[in-house]
């Protein structure tokens, strides 16, 4: 049984993508943190979504999943309460919610955010 180079090829490839399945890129592990959230219009707010945060250049940025698979990219900024959209065409809007705490609206999303990051545990 002989093989084409394309065949070869392919075969690598795919080796190549199973290896690094699971590997992670040497950045900073990132741990999610359970948040209070609103999904959809007129929807109480309640434990169920996350929060995962990630520091860059610009800010940390946050990823927030919600308990349908649906997701928001914010930035926050270093002050802690200005928010802004990493991605999507709704603009957040940021309310203050008390004791360290902000609301920000996302389209028919309302998420209950600490401005500051919790610190990691040992």
């Amino acid at each position: 049984m002989s093989m084409r180079i394309s065949d070869t090829a392919f075969v690598l490839a795919a080796a190549l993508l199973v290896a690094g399945c699971g590997e992670q890129s040497g950045d900073l592990a990132v741990e999610a943190e359970a948040i209070t959230c609103a999904v959809g219009q007129g929807a109480a707010m309640a434990d169920g979504c996350s929060v995962e945060r990630t520091a860059t250049a610009d800010g940390t940025l946050l990823t927030i999943r919600q308990p349908d698979g649906g997701f928001h990219r914010l930035r926050l900024a270093a002050d802690g309460r200005t928010v802004t959209t990493a991605d999507g065409a709704d603009m957040a809007q940021v309310t203050p919610a008390g004791d360290g705490l902000i609301d920000v609206t996302v389209g028919e999303a309302r998420y209950r955010l600490s401005t500051v990051a919790p610190q990691p545990t040992p």
